[in-house]
């Protein structure tokens, strides 16, 4: 649901020597080691938690919307935030 906020490994088009070692573009800079140095493993790892918290809070609000308890203010606030969270392709 969120896949589009995933980044992709640093890759330096102008000297590979750069790239992050996961880039699948790094030239061999030994020092930099096998793992991500780019940030890009921590991004996704806090992306992925997030969609799991999204999509646990998802199936309360779901809930809500069929609440006929709930206000249409607040289904419409429901209906906004799945919205958000699938942006048009």
């Amino acid at each position: 649901m969120l896949s589009h906020l995933r980044q992709p490994h640093f890759v330096c088009e102008e000297d590979c020597w750069y790239s992050c070692p996961l880039s699948g573009e790094c030239c061999n800079d030994h020092d930099a080691g096998t793992a991500c140095n780019c940030g890009a493993d921590l991004h996704n790892q806090n992306v992925d938690r997030l969609a799991l918290a999204s999509d646990k809070l998802g199936w309360y609000l779901s809930a809500a919307l069929e609440d006929s308890s709930v206000c249409q203010e607040m289904k419409t606030d429901i209906e906004n935030w799945f919205d958000a969270l699938n942006p048009p392709k």
